[in-house]
Parts: C-alpha cells; sequence; structure tokens
C-alpha cells in the first residue's frame, strides 16, 4: 500500500490514498474491528434484524431497567458494540418471546 503524506496542519497529517489503497485499508479496519468485537461479531447473520434496547423495550412494553434485568438473565442473546457501550437484541429472539409469553384468548369473544 502506498501512503504519501500530503501535508501537514499543526499536528495532523493529511494523507492521499489510491481507491484500490484505500479499499485495503477499509477492509484492515473492518477486520480489526470485529477482533475489537470479539465474538459477537463473528455470531451476527446479515439476515438477522437487530434492534435497540429502546426499540425492544416498545415491543415487550418494558422498561430499559427491565431490559438489563433480561440481559443479566440471558433472557436474549446480546450483541454489544465495541464503541459507545450499547446492546442490540435480535428482533425475532424478542417477537418469540413476546409470543410465548403471551396468553391466548381465543375463546373469549366467542
Amino acid at each position: 500500500m502506498h501512503v504519501e503524506t500530503a501535508f501537514k496542519m499543526k499536528d495532523k497529517k493529511i494523507y492521499m490514498l489510491e481507491a484500490e489503497d484505500l479499499d485495503v485499508l477499509a477492509d484492515m479496519i473492518a477486520a480489526r474491528l470485529a477482533t475489537r468485537l470479539g465474538e459477537s461479531a463473528h455470531n451476527v447473520c446479515a439476515d438477522e434484524e437487530l434492534v435497540t434496547t429502546k426499540e425492544a423495550c416498545q415491543i415487550l412494553h418494558v422498561s430499559p431497567r427491565t431490559m438489563q434485568n433480561y440481559r443479566d438473565r440471558k433472557i436474549f442473546r446480546v450483541v454489544k458494540t465495541a464503541g459507545p457501550k450499547k446492546a442490540l437484541y435480535y428482533k425475532q429472539d424478542i417477537l418469540e418471546y413476546l409470543e410465548a409469553h403471551t396468553k391466548k384468548n381465543r375463546d373469549t369473544f366467542k
């Protein structure tokens, strides 16, 4: 990879990259991020939708504290982000939990 220093601004350097080198750099950053995320990055399937804590609370009609309790009790699979600590949940897990824990009152309205 060929990197050329374009110019300096105070204590910062601005670099110029060819498009191919930028792709290589992006792949390196993605690999490093995946490593920092740990196993959770490898367990995330591309077709599975993730939701935030706020969205999960809205689906389940519970408070963020209840979601934290669920997290602590490992009720749901959680993906934690590397940067700002943030938990993401698999939407399908939440919907299945909701289905399993909702009373079925089908005969009530007959």
